[in-house]
């Protein structure tokens, strides 16, 4: 209890003192229920006590008024704050806070959700840029190959009518060489280093890019009469185990092999 309300409450005594000597205090009267001359002094009740003790008019910020005190005793202190209204006020203003967090924590979720559709769609339109860029190169690729394919095999046409006859085997040899660009080999690792580099080497994407691949090549088998020669064929074999070597950590680029 600081100075100034010690001073409040023995003045409140000291009025009270006196009242009950018959005396006018500052031309006040004392009140009807105060004791008379010869009785014994009383001091202030302990709600009055606490209504003085709680009054703050500019001293004592925030004063209020105890539970249980009387209207007309609280009327002796102006300035004083009904505790009731005040604490309804808090519980308003508690409220108010409440709800307002919470609607703050609302429009934070749906950012949040926002945010988090859009880094999904962003996701699969890489996702999908990826897998056409593959599905394009192999179509692109196996058309090549299938015409590098046919000049091949007229090479080797000329070549079975000069010696009168060559054998299947040997045919395919000639037509799927590893020394040959367009072969199955050499084929196969520039489509598998291209998905890798697409993918940042990152194997997550690896089975979505061979799916794109699978595609891209019956794509390309349908756009090419459906039957697409051995060197394709081999071609397609060679990149879905690389594939499986690219996850396992054991596949070499073309440039390395």
């Amino acid at each position: 209890m600081d100075v100034n309300n010690i001073t409040n409450v023995a003045s409140a005594y000291s009025l009270q003192t006196r009242f009950s000597k018959g005396e006018a205090v500052d031309g006040r009267e004392a009140p009807p229920n105060a004791p008379g001359p010869g009785d014994k002094p009383k001091g202030p009740s302990f709600d009055e006590t606490a209504v003085v003790y709680e009054r703050s008019a500019g001293d004592y910020p925030g004063a209020v008024k105890p539970e249980g005190v009387l209207p007309e005793d609280a009327a002796k202190y102006p300035g004083m704050v009904d505790k009731t209204a005040t604490d309804e006020e808090d519980a308003a203003a508690a409220a108010g806070v409440l709800a307002s967090e919470s609607t703050e924590e609302a429009e934070e979720a749906a950012e949040t959700e926002v945010d988090r559709s859009e880094l999904v769609r962003q996701l699969q339109n890489e996702a999908e840029a990826r897998a056409q860029k593959i599905i394009d190169m192999v179509r692109e690729t196996l058309g090549m190959q299938v015409d590098h394919s046919k000049s091949i095999g007229e090479l080797l046409g000329e070549a079975v009518d000069k010696a009168g006859g060559v054998e299947n085997e040997e045919a395919s040899a000639v037509e799927d060489s590893d020394d040959d660009y367009w072969g199955s080999e050499q084929t196969a690792r520039r489509i598998v280093d291209f998905a890798i580099a697409l993918s940042g080497g990152d194997t997550n994407y690896a089975d979505q890019l061979l799916e794109a691949f699978k595609k891209g090549y019956s794509d390309a088998e349908s756009s090419l009469g459906g039957n697409l020669p051995q060197v394709c064929k081999n071609t397609y074999d060679k990149v879905v185990s690389y594939f499986d070597d690219w996850k396992n950590g054991t596949y070499m680029s073309g440039t390395d092999a």
